[in-house]
């Protein structure tokens, strides 16, 4: 049976500091299928490179207002 997948939807302005503890405790459950989609909202700091660091496009999503 396919388990149905499950989206983590993680708002963010200016959250450098903290999204890093947040999308790796994220990362860390072990239910599958999992995507992640960050919703930047203008962010000046850097919150969109932290984000692009993880790579695979498709694990992590980034969308921005």
């Amino acid at each position: 049976m396919t388990q149905p997948l499950i989206s983590c939807i993680v708002p963010v302005f200016n959250g450098e500091r903290y999204l890093t503890e947040a999308l790796e405790s994220i990362l860390k459950q072990t239910y599958r299928p999992l995507e992640i989609i960050v919703a930047d909202d203008g962010s000046t700091d850097g919150t969109a490179t932290l984000v692009a660091s993880y790579g695979d496009p498709g694990s992590i999503s980034v969308s921005t207002t």
